[in-house]
């Protein structure tokens, strides 16, 4: 049997648009505005419980179940949308009757059960073929593809809805599709240039090329089947219960040519499975099962609710963890430093001295992340957190060489110190969320003599020509509180800059930090509390001019 060329449903297709292309993409176009505020809707309700879950730090199980509803809703909506548009091009072509914009809707009110079943079925043994690896998922969407022409021809030669069963549609269309599944295929492909095309017009081609490749397919459906083009008044509303149309004319015969006739369904997995779940066969008389297609609805829509509803939780357990993350990070220095100062044995006397009783080394009782946290400038990145690191744009080493030993036999040096560019980003510093743009890490070291003392680099003030920095004590603190005697300690801080156009920019820095007597008789006495501090001017290449500025509080 020779078969018509591929070109001429799409010339049939042309033929039929002729003269009315305005009308075909403003019924797109309404279409498309009412899927767009669906999905919209789908959306904003789901990125609204997500900050809802955010805000208030919990799921509420009311609002996933209320969001499953509309979204099931809403996907149904739009399968019956998509069908009576399906349909509307579909009577465009079969009658020449140019439609009305709002004539889909109509007919997706009177008709969406029937719809629903036959899609619902459709996207079932799809997605069932498609578990094999897709491939038959694909020819088994060709297989299909004639099931809603089958069902829109069928209404529109009288048939009674209620007796057209979604799975008579489905075999016909298998019938149909029968060695004819590789030229739907050369159709669909023929439109891939006007799909381009339209596509650099931003997408505002797809009004007028929908409607072409719809008028081509119901043109293909007709080619299959064989039928006349142009009936009388086929219409659904104009028949009458006696076969012929509401104005007498009779339907021609050849118009029911496969559709008219009873349907055998050949022995299949898509029938086999059907008649299963249905109880019933093509063999003897059907008894009636809308019960049972409500119960098989009922139980497949709350399988998929419970899918959808653990997808949910999962999302909005996920907003809730990044929205307690950071406020975790901070408590965590917190917890550890206190739990570790309650295992901390109290200082014992020495030598004369009795330290307080609160007094802990405060390297032992650090985090040792903390301890870890180092300045590599061989490195290109340079830690900024627990979690939190930057790509070091730039950096430049300062030779400091100060040092100062007047404060209870103890001796503090910044030997060195590095100015870092990063690129800009927030950070959890100072008071709060602020922004950064470099850093000046110092290179502290503190020894101790006969005394107990407590010392805070971690708290080191900077001000520098291009204004303050902030509060370093999110990552410094090695051994920010107790040093005890005789020993030794060493630490990087980091000061962070709110902004740093380039290494070179900062000419002149004054530095601070505050020391305290830990022993009891010393922290009685005048000079119980010690501010270190020195300034570093006319920064030039990689030295300054170092004053000190250490003095008692």
């Amino acid at each position: 049997m020779k078969h018509a060329p591929i070109s001429s449903f799409r010339e049939k297709a042309r033929n039929v648009l002729s003269g009315q292309w305005g009308t075909a993409a403003l019924l797109i176009l309404v279409s498309l505005v009412l899927m767009y505020v669906c999905v919209a809707m789908i959306y904003s309700f789901l990125f609204g419980a997500v900050y809802l879950t955010q805000l208030t730090g919990r799921t509420s199980s009311g609002l996933i179940i209320f969001l499953l509803i509309v979204y099931v809703a809403l996907i149904i909506f739009m399968q019956i949308l998509m069908a009576s548009i399906n349909f509307v091009h579909f009577n465009w072509y079969m009658t020449g009757k140019i439609p009305n914009v709002l004539d889909a809707f109509p007919f997706a009110f009177k008709h969406a059960w029937g719809i629903f079943k036959l899609g619902f079925l459709i996207g079932l043994f799809t997605a069932l073929w498609s578990l094999l690896f897709y491939i038959p998922g694909i020819i088994k969407t060709f297989s299909y593809s004639q099931g809603f022409y089958i069902y829109f021809e069928r209404l529109n030669n009288g048939e009674n809805p209620k007796e057209i069963r979604a799975m008579d549609c489905i075999t016909q269309s298998r019938k149909l599709m029968n060695g004819q599944k590789g030229r739907l295929f050369l159709l669909e492909l023929s439109f891939i240039g006007w799909g381009l095309l339209a596509i650099l017009t931003l997408g505002i081609g797809m009004l007028w090329l929908l409607p072409y490749i719809l008028m081509a397919q119901v043109a293909f459906y007709v080619g299959l089947k064989g039928s006349p083009e142009n009936k009388t008044e086929p219409l659904m509303d104009n028949l009458n219960g006696n076969g012929a149309t509401k104005s007498g004319n009779p339907i021609p015969e050849d118009s029911k040519n496969l559709v008219g006739e009873p349907i055998k369904a050949y022995p299949s997995v898509e029938n086999s499975l059907y008649e299963e779940v249905m109880g019933t066969n093509n063999q003897s008389p059907r008894p009636h099962v809308n019960w049972v297609i409500w119960v098989v609805g009922g139980v497949v829509t709350i399988l998929v609710v419970i899918a959808l509803g653990y997808v949910i939780s999962q999302v909005t357990h996920s907003a809730r963890q990044i929205a307690n993350n950071r406020s975790e990070q901070s408590s965590k220095k917190v917890t550890n430093a206190s739990s570790s100062q309650k295992r901390a044995d109290e200082a014992q006397p020495h030598n004369g001295i009795t330290p307080v009783k609160e007094f802990t080394d405060g390297y032992k009782n650090s985090d040792p992340a903390q301890r870890s946290v180092t300045f590599d400038p061989a490195s290109n990145k340079v830690e900024l957190g627990y979690e939190s690191n930057a790509s070091i744009l730039d950096s430049k080493e300062i030779k400091i060489n100060w040092q100062n030993d007047q404060w209870l036999d103890s001796k503090v040096a910044i030997d060195k110190a590095y100015i870092v560019k990063i690129p800009v980003k927030k950070l959890d510093v100072g008071s709060g969320k602020e922004r950064a743009g470099g850093l000046v890490v110092f290179d502290v070291t503190v020894k101790t003599g006969k005394y107990d003392n407590d010392y805070y680099p971690a708290q080191t003030k900077l001000l520098t020509n291009l204004g303050t920095a902030y509060d370093p004590h999110y990552i410094s603190g090695a051994f920010d509180g107790g040093v005890p005697y005789n020993s030794s300690r060493g630490e990087n801080v980091f000061v962070f800059l709110p902004t740093l156009t380039t290494v070179d920019s900062i000419k002149s820095m004054t530095v601070s930090f505050d020391a305290n007597a830990a022993d009891v008789k010393t922290q009685a006495g005048d000079n119980s509390n010690y501010n270190y501090g020195f300034s570093l001017n006319h920064i030039s290449g990689t030295k300054g001019k170092v004053k000190d500025n250490s003095r008692e509080n």
